[in-house]
């Protein structure tokens, strides 16, 4: 006898799946400050990864404000020297004069090279303060000086392309008061020069400047105490 087929069922209808939805991520807590001396450390790592001093701090900052800066721009600043000064003789003698009409000194009188050409003017320092775009820098000498790059003690023009303002206080004290040290040793080598002294000449003086100072002061400042000596005239 033929058996009879069972009729086939449906199966049961699966109720539609629910999202549960998943609980809240707790807040992430944000990373702790670092303290002044870990900044530092940090700074320093990557000025050690780079060529040298002055030139690394310029590269890793990118473009920070003037005050940040420890080398000048090279292309608003790019120095300036008198070419009538070629030799120690005639920079350290004392018998110049002022020039006429913001000219280089001359001779004919009776002070340093430097003492004749200081007479930057308050227009020019505010004119390089705003090729800096600096506004409103005039704190009473706190933050920065006018400097002139290749100083007047070692034969600079005292013209806007040689002056900038110089932070006197930027990483690793790499500062305005740290390069009149190395400026005061540069004039001292050249014009009061001792035995133990390396040779040096005027050229040689300037371009170190031009190029970079803070190598410059690693070099010629080495031996600590060297760069602690008298002021120039």
């Amino acid at each position: 006898m033929a058996r009879k087929s069972r009729a086939s069922v449906p199966p049961a209808a699966q109720p539609p799946a629910v999202h549960q939805p998943q609980p809240p991520l707790p807040p992430r807590s944000p990373p702790p400050r670092r303290s002044g001396l870990a900044r530092a450390a940090a700074a320093a790592i990557a000025v050690a990864s780079a060529t040298g001093v002055g030139a690394g701090l310029w590269s890793d900052q990118g473009t920070p404000p003037p005050a940040a800066r420890i080398l000048p721009d090279a292309s608003i600043t790019p120095g300036a020297t008198d070419p009538s000064v070629t030799d120690a003789v005639a920079l350290c003698g004392h018998d110049w004069k002022q020039g006429p009409g913001g000219q280089p000194p001359v001779k004919g009188g009776g002070d340093t090279y430097s003492q004749a050409a200081r007479h930057t003017p308050s227009g020019l320092k505010n004119q390089v303060f705003v090729d800096y775009g600096l506004t409103n820098p005039n704190d009473g000498g706190k933050r920065w000086e006018i400097d002139h790059l290749i100083p007047l003690a070692l034969g600079g023009r005292d013209v806007e392309k040689n002056l900038w303002p110089q932070s006197r206080d930027t990483t690793f004290e790499m500062n305005a008061w740290r390069k009149d040290k190395l400026e005061s040793r540069l004039y001292n080598i050249l014009c009061n020069h001792k035995a133990q002294d390396p040779p040096l000449t005027v050229q040689e003086a300037q371009t170190a400047l031009r190029d970079d100072w803070t190598q410059a002061y690693q070099k010629y400042c080495s031996a600590g105490s060297s760069c602690d000596e008298s002021e120039t005239d």
